[in-house]
């Protein structure tokens, strides 16, 4: 019986192995299930909103501050740091918490006005909007005197 190696798979006589086979069909099925099942799962994680997107960056920036902070806290594990040290760089991890929160909040708040100014500049702007119905009952008052 002649063996022969092409690329990963080993060929007897010519033909694939019958184990050979089933390997490759497992191992296409499988890519083929990982491969598609990813791609709907960020589908639906994928944010509707700008938003939403802002939100998600927000909060992958908080667990990555707060893994970095247990990271901290198994360095100092076993070892001889002055307590002075210790306290400073506990205090040093609360104040950036506060500062990325505070951050954070006021992202979202700088965000939300300018949606806020957007919709307002847009209400006005437009032949059906509020202001435009406003201005045309002013015209009609002012024709009437």
């Amino acid at each position: 019986m002649k063996t022969e190696t092409w690329g990963s798979l080993i060929m007897c006589s010519g033909v694939i192995s019958k184990t050979m086979r089933k390997t490759l069909m497992v191992l296409c099925g499988m890519l083929l299930l990982c491969g598609a099942l990813p791609g709907t799962a960020l589908a639906s994680r994928r944010p509707k909103t700008e938003l939403q997107r802002m939100k998600m960056e927000q909060k992958l920036e908080r667990k990555n501050l707060k893994a970095q902070e247990r990271a901290w806290k198994r360095s100092f594990r076993g070892k001889p740091i002055p307590r002075e040290d210790r306290i400073r760089e506990k205090h040093q991890m609360q104040r950036d918490l506060r500062n990325m929160e505070q951050r954070q909040k006021d992202q979202i708040q700088d965000y939300k006005d300018h949606k806020r100014i957007q919709n307002q500049i847009r209400t006005s702007l437009s032949p059906g909007g509020v202001n435009a119905a406003r201005n045309r009952a002013r015209a009609w008052f002012l024709i009437a005197i």
